[in-house]
């Protein structure tokens, strides 16, 4: 059996544990060579946000409700396709039942199957930050680059939460997409790495809006090993609180 049909068992698991206990479930998964392909941290930067002071201005998507599902195939397109709306669902009703309110933007991680990139969602401005471990420079500041399936799912989730409230103010989706110049992987494993490091450093400056060059005192080409082992070392921090508990 291969490590993506393990994968999907163990996570499709956890979601059904998730559903018939009525818990939050975090599974953390890592390949063989090390790289990390599928994480649950809402409870762990909700912890940072209270230490901080900061519950208000930032929300969490759960990765595994927005990420695609691994097991279908390309020409399944009606499956795809409501595997998209459910996902997009999911985003508006999050971002309804956590009480978006105008200041405060969402961190969503998001994993193709591949590779993680980060979506920093404010949805009453209606403009989404994204930040790619692997971003391409030329694409500054603007919206290319970003996976289609990415940004079918929070277009759709942002038009139909405007229009609830009363936002919209044209009928067709118009949301921005502004990619940031963060610090950019060396390797084919440290993404999940980066995303988190990514959270850390949004929550610790209390920003809700991104600059295009990112925060000027993170603004290295790289993380070092360092600042990766720091990221790590939290997550093993926090698992072992969820258990001893």
């Amino acid at each position: 059996m291969t490590f993506s049909k393990r994968r999907r068992r163990l996570i499709k698991k956890a979601q059904e544990l998730s559903t018939l206990c009525d818990a939050k479930i975090g599974p953390i998964v890592f390949s063989s060579i090390g790289k990390l392909v599928e994480f649950s941290n809402s409870r762990l930067l909700h912890r940072c946000c209270q230490m901080r002071g900061v519950i208000t201005l930032f929300g969490f998507l759960c990765p595994s409700g927005i990420s695609p599902a691994p097991q279908f195939k390309k020409w399944e397109i009606k499956k795809i396709q409501e595997d998209q709306i459910s996902r997009s669902e999911y985003i508006k009703n999050t971002l309804t039942t956590v009480e978006a309110t105008k200041g405060r933007v969402f961190l969503a991680p998001y994993n193709d199957g591949r590779h993680w990139v980060l979506c920093v969602i404010d949805p009453y401005n209606d403009v989404v930050y994204f930040l790619d471990p692997l971003h391409n420079e030329k694409y500054k500041g603007i919206g290319k680059g970003v996976q289609d399936d990415l940004r079918k799912i929070v277009e759709r989730a942002l038009f139909g939460f405007r229009t609830e409230k009363g936002l919209l103010k044209k009928i067709k989706m118009s949301t921005k997409w502004i990619q940031i110049q963060c610090p950019r992987q060396k390797n084919v494993m440290d993404s999940g790495y980066y995303v988190m490091r990514y959270m850390k450093e949004i929550i610790d400056h209390k920003q809700t809006r991104i600059f295009e060059d990112y925060f000027h005192d993170c603004n290295v080409p790289n993380y070092d090993q360092g600042q990766i082992d720091e990221v790590r070392a939290q997550w093993t921090r926090h698992v072992l609180l969820m258990l001893i508990l």
